[in-house]
């Protein structure tokens, strides 16, 4: 479903590395980035890790952008053909997304839930009648493991590797489960 709504003329550059990427900020900024430094706003960063993650996993990286509504990081499809909008925060504000809301707010884009990725604790929130997950970074295998991949059979990949795709694939949490 959204691959026929794609705009080729519309799109966003990742670095495939986020190491790399990294390693073009100034100097200052990578030793305040490792001395923990809250000043530092890691948005572009903690973004590219989400695309590299989706793209490892051959999840289409796609994004919600509309010139009133705002824009949304990524959007994917499930197996089912559900909706799912990610938005990755790097701040204190993780709770604040005005393009987000908008996009939950319009019923014809059909979106079931949302996942927000920032350095916060699990959560779950409710706006416009769907869960908002809010989700800590180091949970995006999880959530991409929601979407659906293109052109790749994982346990089939597994398989032909001499691996017995029983042993390592990690079960998903169940995310309905969060309370705020």
């Amino acid at each position: 479903m959204l691959e026929r709504t794609e705009e080729s003329n519309r799109f966003k550059l990742y670095a495939s590395d986020t190491g790399m990427l990294f390693s073009q900020y100034p100097t200052s900024a990578s030793l305040d980035a490792l001395a923990g430094a809250t000043a530092i706003d890691f948005g572009a960063v903690y973004e590219n890790v989400v695309a590299q993650e989706l793209f490892a996993a051959h999840v289409p990286l796609r994004y919600y952008h509309h010139n009133r509504k705002g824009e949304v990081d990524f959007i994917g499809e499930t197996e089912q053909g559900h909706i799912i909008a990610i938005e990755v925060k790097s701040g204190k504000d993780y709770k604040r997304h005005v393009s987000l809301n908008n996009l939950l707010s319009t019923d014809e884009y059909h979106v079931a839930c949302a996942f927000v990725i920032s350095e916060a604790n699990l959560s779950t929130t409710q706006r416009f009648g769907r869960p908002v997950y809010h989700v800590p970074l180091y949970m995006i295998p999880f959530v991409k493991d929601l979407l659906t991949a293109k052109g790749i059979d994982v346990a089939e990949e597994l398989r032909r590797s001499g691996r017995d795709p029983q042993h390592l694939i990690v079960q998903s949490p169940d995310f309905s489960s969060f309370n705020h």
